[in-house]
Order: structure tokens, then sequence, then C-alpha cells
């Protein structure tokens, strides 16, 4: 994954539409198209870490001008989110990787079960019976708070 494309997570940042690099989906019906991750960054067992990012080439938008400011509002929460579970993957994968019974196994599966999670989570949030207002005005506090109770967690 190169870093010119990759813009992770942190307290403040801020995606523009000029990050959106990929060419838009002609077949898909939305104007917008965000692609949050999360990544297992491990040379050796020591070093392993999670990251929350957003991928500039995987994402896309056909009308800047015209965009709903909502969906880049629930993209923010969404994006969020995703640093949440790469915090709890985080905690977990520090309190194993010193343990000499472990292996890079464990790693891997602390951070699948939390992508699952949430993957789960993400799931929930975008519910096409809502709108979108509705969907920030639940999330984004139920989002803040996760995040609040993992600060401690924060890796620059």
């Amino acid at each position: 994954m190169s870093s010119r494309y990759i813009i992770k997570w942190s307290p403040n940042v801020t995606i523009y539409y000029k990050d959106f690099e990929a060419t838009p989906n002609i077949d898909d019906g939305y104007n917008i198209h965000y692609y949050h991750g999360m990544y297992l960054k491990a040379n050796d067992l020591q070093d392993a870490h999670v990251v929350a990012f957003f991928n500039k080439k995987e994402s896309w938008i056909r009308d800047s001008i015209h965009a709903n400011p909502d969906q880049k509002e629930l993209q923010k929460i969404r994006f969020d989110l995703y640093e949440y579970y790469a915090r709890r993957a985080n905690l977990k994968i520090d309190k194993t990787k010193n343990d000499n019974n472990k292996e890079f196994k464990d790693i891997q599966l602390i951070f699948n079960t939390e992508y699952d999670e949430l993957l789960a989570v993400e799931k929930k949030m975008f519910n096409d019976d809502s709108k979108l207002k509705e969907e920030i005005k639940f999330w984004r506090p139920k989002v803040d708070s996760l995040l609040k109770t993992t600060e401690s967690i924060y890796h620059d």
C-alpha cells in the first residue's frame, strides 16, 4: 500500500474532495465512495501495530459541487469508528506481543476479530432505511464516546 494514497487517521484529520483520486464508478448510483480501512503493520511480533486509514486511490466523487455535506459527516464518523477499532486491536496486541508463547498468527487473529466486529457495526451504521441526519445524530455521540475511552491508546 503506497503511502502517497493513504491518509492515516489523526484527531483533526479532514478528508477533502481533492483527496478522492479514483475514477467514479458510472454503474454505481451514488455520488461519492469513501474507502476506509485498517491494516496490521508488523515487521515482527514486537512492533505489530494497527492503523486506520483513508485510501485516496480507492475513493471517488462524481460531483463535488452537489455533494451532500451530511454524507461527508457520516463518513467522518465512519473513519473515527475505524480508529476506535484500530485502538482496540492495538490494546489487545500490546498485551500479547511480548508474550514469548505467542506467534504472529495470534496477532493476526486479534486483528481479524476486531475487523469483523467493526464490519458488523458499520453495517448497522449504514442503514438504508434511515436518513443521514438521523444517522449522524445517533452515531456521532456514540463514536465520540468510544474514542474517548481509548484516548490513551492513540498512536501517532
